[in-house]
């Protein structure tokens, strides 16, 4: 029973929370800015500046801080025990949350799903790179279940970005309509 209620915890509370609440906070964060910065200049440069962390972020734990062992291993799912893989899985999932968030206004231009679009793509070849440096210096095993995960985080942080595009669009056409209507309607 106790074995069961440890399995439940390492599930759920993976070791590697340290990204999750990266990922929740990341949110957080660009939420607070929105408030400070939306319909600014700045606010692309913001997009930017917090992209550039995301992608340092990244190589910070997939990359740099790695010790090689010489092997160069490559498998295309984890072949670990559930309570090992679905961790991992979190960890690759929340990894690429940030860039997927930021990156689609740092592109620039008017917003579309093109934009999202060439942001999950250019976090699938991030992805890609950085499995590739694992598999050529031994640094880590290439899996492609990471980039996997890793492409699906990314669509999930431009997905809430688009979610809360759209939220803030809506919220300035509502603001505009009441502004052009009179105090008092035609009825009163």
């Amino acid at each position: 029973m106790m074995k069961r209620i440890l399995l439940a915890l390492k599930i759920l509370f993976p070791e590697y929370m340290t990204l999750i609440l990266l990922a929740g906070g990341s949110f957080v964060l660009w939420r607070l800015l929105a408030a400070k910065f939306r319909g600014r200049a700045a606010w692309r440069g913001v997009h930017i500046v917090l992209s550039v962390l995301a992608v340092a972020g990244i190589l910070r734990f997939s990359v740099f801080g790695r010790e090689s062992d010489g092997a160069r291993r490559f498998i295309l799912f984890a072949d670990s025990e559930p309570w090992d893989f679905i961790p991992e899985l979190y960890r690759n999932l929340f990894l690429y949350y940030p860039l997927g968030l930021f990156l689609p206004h740092a592109i620039g231009g008017e917003e579309t799903a093109r934009r999202r679009g060439i942001c999950v793509l250019a976090a699938f070849f991030l992805s890609v790179a950085v499995e590739t440096w694992q598999y050529a210096f031994g640094t880590g095993v290439a899996q492609l279940s990471d980039v996997l995960m890793n492409t699906l985080g990314a669509a999930i942080g431009a997905a809430a970005y688009a979610g809360r595009s759209r939220a803030g669009a809506g919220k300035g056409r509502e603001d505009a309509k009441k502004a052009t209507e009179s105090p008092l309607s035609p009825d009163e």
